[in-house]
């Protein structure tokens, strides 16, 4: 439970630090984060902003 929490903790922080990333969208670059994943395949250019990820 405490690993849910603090995923949606970063969920949160991402979604409010980027004005462009939706609550949804943010799930992803959480996701990559915790899991050392860092490059996304997306044709969606909210995610250029992030740091660590890189949009290919």
């Amino acid at each position: 439970m405490q690993c849910a929490r603090k995923g949606f903790h970063r969920v949160d922080e991402l979604f409010e630090s980027h004005e462009r990333v939706s609550f949804g969208d943010a799930t992803i670059p959480a996701y990559l984060e915790r899991t050392g994943i860092q490059f996304l395949y997306s044709f969606d250019d909210d995610f250029d902003g992030i740091e660590g990820i890189s949009r290919l």
